[in-house]
């Protein structure tokens, strides 16, 4: 579920629709930092400036072996 939660949070701050970017970047912004506040798999870096801000969401259950996690460049 966290991960179709991300991939929907993704699709509006999308750079290829700068409209629906703009309208929703505000709340993506909230939920992403309510997602990491709630589950320790996720982080949120926003580096020195606004336009390198990166997300990182991990798996939450499984065999250490298998985990992975996903980096998504929010500016992008």
């Amino acid at each position: 579920m966290l991960k179709q939660l991300t991939a929907l949070v993704m699709q509006t701050m999308d750079t290829g629709n700068l409209v629906l970017r703009k309208q929703c970047i505000q709340t993506a912004m909230g939920v992403l930092q309510e997602m990491v506040r709630m589950f320790p798999m996720v982080a949120l870096h926003r580096g020195s400036t606004p336009s390198n801000a990166k997300l990182a969401v991990g798996d939450g259950v499984g065999d250490i072996r298998s985990l992975t996690i996903h980096v998504y460049d929010l500016n992008r």
